[in-house]
């Protein structure tokens, strides 16, 4: 649908250890204790499977039933890596509108006890459904966005990332609505866990943003699934795309109006290599050339280096290793706009 605006840059980020790196800045707002959990799941799995999954750039093979027992692992891990519901970024995630009820509910007349029973103190990783990056929250129930106080602002390597895919999208599009260079600064992350078939995005519009000319940039991380890019109305018949982790998908003109969705998740053949997307973009992205392929930064950090855009930006050799497991068992979309 390119002459409508609609770009796929297959593999725009080919490289393994930037995917990871994405995955990291995702859940970096959570503070989890990574050191614990890649303990837990090294502990509940042999170490050679270890490796295979959490290895940076490791092509090892690992049976179905060493695959079965690492997702069961990890999942149990997910389980016990709780987001505290004091934590500011609650508010940037699903959570938020649970909480926010119970806060309302607090204010009635309702007897003491009956608020101690409906207070909840964290969510475990296995539920998060999105996180909000940047200094704004959608609230998906009233369809809007609000600012966020204290909220960091949306990284300079995403932001420099989706202007980079909007620049190459515009050169194989007649339908680029605008050659500005957006200011990117809000990404929604979608987590679906491959364990729970519900964790499914229904056909909708991204139209509350307040300059529909400006694109949705969205990456495609982890497991694999079926984007489903209808047309202007829901009667019209949906194309359904393959995407990859790497796969980049540039929504601008008037596809970006168009309903869409992702119905379908597919499991995660890390241990195949007929899964690995082998053509490139004319123009890929290398998104922390800090990091070589085995997740090693080959920069010394300096403090004359830039906080908000150098080295504390940059995502550790224990959060890529963490990432790396986690991804095997979730696909995450990265969908980066202009509020």
């Amino acid at each position: 649908a390119e002459e409508h605006g609609a770009v796929l840059l297959r593999n725009f980020i080919p490289r393994e250890v930037d995917q990871l790196a994405l995955g990291a800045l995702a859940l970096r707002p959570m503070d989890f204790d990574l050191s614990k959990a890649l303990d837990s799941i090294c502990t509940g799995i042999k170490d050679a499977s270890f490796d295979a999954i959490a290895n940076i750039g490791s092509k090892e093979f690992i049976s179905k039933s060493e695959k079965k027992r690492t997702s069961k692992c990890i999942e149990e891990t997910k389980s016990q890596m709780m987001i505290s519901a004091h934590d500011n970024v609650i508010v940037q995630t699903n959570f938020g509108p649970q909480m926010q009820s119970y806060s309302e509910q607090s204010n009635s007349a309702s007897s003491e006890n009956a608020q101690k029973k409906r207070k909840i103190d964290s969510f475990p990783l296995s539920r998060l459904r999105y996180i909000n990056l940047g200094e704004w929250n959608y609230n998906w129930g009233d369809r809007r966005y609000d600012k966020v106080q204290n909220a960091l602002a949306l990284p300079d390597r995403i932001v420099a990332l989706a202007q980079r895919a909007h620049e190459i999208a515009l050169r194989q599009t007649s339908e680029g609505a605008v050659s500005t260079v957006p200011s990117f600064d809000m990404a929604i992350c979608n987590l679906y866990h491959l364990q729970r078939p519900s964790d499914r995005l229904g056909g909708h519009q991204d139209n509350v943003e307040s300059n529909l000319s400006l694109p949705l940039v969205t990456i495609s991380l982890g497991a694999p699934g079926i984007f489903l890019l209808g047309g202007s109305s829901r009667t019209d018949v949906p194309t359904a795309i393959l995407l990859r982790a790497g796969d980049c998908m540039v929504m601008s003109g008037k596809s970006r109006g168009y309903f869409h969705g992702l119905p379908t998740i597919l499991s995660q053949e890390f241990d195949d290599p007929r899964c690995a997307a082998t053509d490139l973009v004319e123009e890929s992205m290398t998104v922390f050339p800090e990091l070589d392929d085995n997740g090693i930064s080959h920069k010394i950090h300096d403090e004359s280096d830039d906080v908000t855009d150098g080295m504390a930006y940059v995502p550790s050799l224990k959060e890529l290793r963490f990432v790396k497991a986690f991804l095997t068992t979730v696909r995450m979309n990265m969908s980066i706009r202009q509020v």
